[in-house]
């Protein structure tokens, strides 16, 4: 049942020794009690979906829970689930895990947290209690900027066997404890014991006080990242588009959601993701695809907010609105850098005897002429060139 257009999840309760269900890629906001009876169900994909929060998965044994891509601010009502064992909750806009406690779910053993909003290092101490968690995947999240991430990680959960799709390896765990002193009095008590006239020195490379004066210098705070970490802003890349595989997946999602009609309808939206920490945006080699998406599904719309295009990916955005079969009347381009070079060029070109606008605010363009290509005056006639 992935990728089709379900709005509700609907009832279940005829499929009662129903195992697995894939409800990947629609656009199902609330559960609802449509599973009421499927007390066999074991796993349930809703992943790329549009859940704000998790509810009426009460009583129900699953094993795995895919929600990944959805819009979840939390995981309160996870409490629920006292059988579970695999949890994925990627890239959603998860600031806590606070909810998530080994004695409500004894059996977690894999953690999927990527791309979220996770940001203090106190929250991976609430995993300390999962006796059974073996694999944690927590990159990016701001969390991850901090200095010594890794050894930060697995000095607070010293029985993981994977962090982030990496094998935790046995001089990684030497490297950790040596970092966080574990055999420091011992190696004092020997040396005093073998020259007491001699002063013992700590001459460990990092240590733990000297990770949280690194987080200090970095991020003014003591574990903790801040909201969105310390992304680096450079200039805008015009080549192939440096996304995760995640963010691939989603860019697919919108594709498709635009092919169908659009998201809201009539809306081809590529600016806003769930997940601000991770930003997806549009790049030149997107153009054509999303432009022939746009004509398919009819969209009246397109949405790139600060898109990294070229100003040649601009004008062939004009290009293809000037054509008098297409549907597309009106462009989102807030924040693109690209177009304060096309200023003049734009208002000369754009097709505003067609009824077509353009939204080009923070692109460091003059404000008149932000308004003039965002809305068209009746008594307003399109510039013309100047005669030579």
């Amino acid at each position: 049942m992935s990728y089709n257009m379900l709005a509700e999840l609907g009832d279940w309760k005829v499929h009662r020794y129903l195992r697995e269900l894939n409800l990947r890629g629609n656009y199902i906001s609330i559960v609802g009690h449509g599973l009421k009876g499927n007390l066999e169900l074991r796993s349930l994909d809703l992943s790329e979906n549009f859940l704000l929060r998790l509810e009426d998965l009460d009583d129900l044994e699953l094993r795995s829970l895919s929600l990944a891509q959805n819009k979840l601010s939390s995981l309160e009502g996870i409490q629920k689930l006292a059988k579970l064992h695999c949890l994925d909750v990627r890239h959603n806009q998860i600031t806590t895990i606070t909810a998530l406690r080994a004695e409500d779910i004894p059996r977690l053993r894999k953690l999927r947290l990527a791309e979220n909003r996770i940001s203090q290092m106190r929250e991976v101490d609430q995993l300390a209690s999962f006796v059974f968690l073996s694999e944690l995947y927590m990159q990016p999240n701001p969390v991850s900027q901090l200095p010594q991430y890794r050894a930060q990680v697995l000095h607070r959960l010293p029985r993981l066997r994977q962090l982030d799709s990496q094998q935790v390896t046995p001089e990684e765990r030497v490297k950790t404890e040596v970092i966080f002193g574990a055999d420091v009095e011992t190696r004092q008590e020997i040396f005093e014991q073998l020259l007491p006239e001699e002063t013992f020195v700590d001459r460990r490379l990092m240590t733990e006080e000297l990770i949280a004066q690194l987080e200090m210098e970095q991020f003014g705070c003591h574990g903790d990242a801040g909201p969105f970490g310390c992304e680096a802003t450079s200039d805008p890349t015009f080549g192939d588009p440096p996304r995760t595989k995640l963010q691939v997946a989603k860019f697919r999602q919108r594709v498709e959601q635009t092919r169908r009609g659009g998201s809201p309808e009539g809306v081809a939206n590529f600016s806003t993701y769930p997940a601000p920490y991770h930003s997806s945006f549009a790049y030149d080699e997107d153009l054509p695809e999303i432009l022939e998406a746009v004509a398919e599904g009819g969209c009246q719309e397109l949405w790139l907010g600060a898109a990294e295009i070229s100003p040649q990916g601009i004008r062939e955005i004009v290009a293809s609105m000037q054509d008098t079969t297409s549907s597309l009347r009106h462009i989102d381009l807030a924040g693109c850098s690209s177009a304060a070079l096309l200023g003049a060029e734009l208002l000369k070109s754009f097709p505003l005897d067609r009824g077509c606008s353009i939204e080009l605010e923070n692109c460091g363009l003059a404000d008149s002429t932000v308004e003039r290509l965002r809305t068209r005056p009746a008594d307003w006639q399109i510039p013309r060139c100047p005669a030579p």
